[in-house]
């Protein structure tokens, strides 16, 4: 579950054991300024299946995740991060 002041203006799932999906919410008055709202991730190494990047550490936010997509800023862009668990 998310943690931080913007928790609300995200939705994750994991389904399985090996994919998560993430969805920014309501970002049109963020801004792209999240704060300190992390998303806590199982272990292992997990690998955005947008951008390509591989992600270990055990949180994430929500700037890292979507900030060189249009859901990272204040337009009304929409996206979803799926990862995938492995290299």
């Amino acid at each position: 579950m998310a943690q931080g002041p913007h928790l609300g203006r995200l939705l994750a799932f994991r389904r399985g054991e090996n994919l998560i999906a993430v969805v920014p919410r309501f970002t049109m008055t963020l801004a792209g300024e999240w704060g300190d709202t992390r998303l806590p991730l199982p272990g292992g190494a997990w690998r955005n299946l947008l951008s390509t990047e591989r992600v270990i550490q055990r949180e994430i936010s929500p700037a890292e995740l979507f900030g060189s997509f249009s859901g990272g800023t204040a337009d009304s862009g929409f996206d979803v991060i799926f990862f995938r668990l492995g290299s």
